[in-house]
């Protein structure tokens, strides 16, 4: 079965506040074409390198979800918040 599928190490950066919005805003943009995210501490692998490869493995074993529905357009001089947070 053929999965669009990226792999994210995130660094510290990804932990504050404007680096999960970004993140979390990035994310719906993919699902929303059809690829998925993993992602994955880089301290994990590092230091937890057996530990990650088996998350990789478990995670491509659960089926590709269909993209979500696509956000509706908006109208003149409106801006789009990015949906609802998940």
């Amino acid at each position: 079965m053929e999965q669009k599928l990226i792999i994210e190490i995130d660094g510290a950066s990804h932990f504050t506040e404007d680096g999960l919005a970004h993140d979390q805003h990035r994310d719906r943009f993919l699902h929303a074409r059809g690829v998925r995210v993993l992602r994955i501490p880089g301290y994990a692998v590092i230091g937890e390198g057996r530990e990650v490869i088996r998350a990789v493995e478990e995670f491509v074993k659960v089926p590709n979800p269909s993209p979500p529905a696509p956000l509706p357009e908006t109208g003149r001089g409106e801006q789009r918040t990015g949906g609802n947070s998940e």
